[in-house]
């Protein structure tokens, strides 16, 4: 899937599970009458990525942008990894 918003229906409609941020999870179970389960242990190998138009690549906007979003993302990471550290 290329598109989040695609995973929701798809599941709702079959036998099919899907993985998903835990945020988005919880906002469209409901609509969609879909049980949330988490992982029973981390996922490993998950790569993120940012895109963007190369006509923004020197903007010092969206360089800031990046950057934050970046530190932001490394920063939920740690913050998950310890509290499953703890929690073992």
């Amino acid at each position: 899937m290329n598109r989040i918003g695609s995973i929701p229906p798809i599941v709702a409609g079959s036998d099919l599970v899907g993985i998903v941020p835990d945020f988005y999870a919880r906002m469209i179970a409901k609509q969609y009458g879909l049980r949330i389960i988490q992982p029973r242990r981390p996922l490993e190998g998950q790569r993120m990525f940012l895109i963007w138009h190369q006509k923004f690549e020197d903007d010092p906007a969206h360089i800031w942008l990046r950057e934050t979003i970046q530190a932001g993302v490394g920063t939920a990471i740690a913050d998950i990894q310890s509290q499953l550290q703890e929690d073992e």
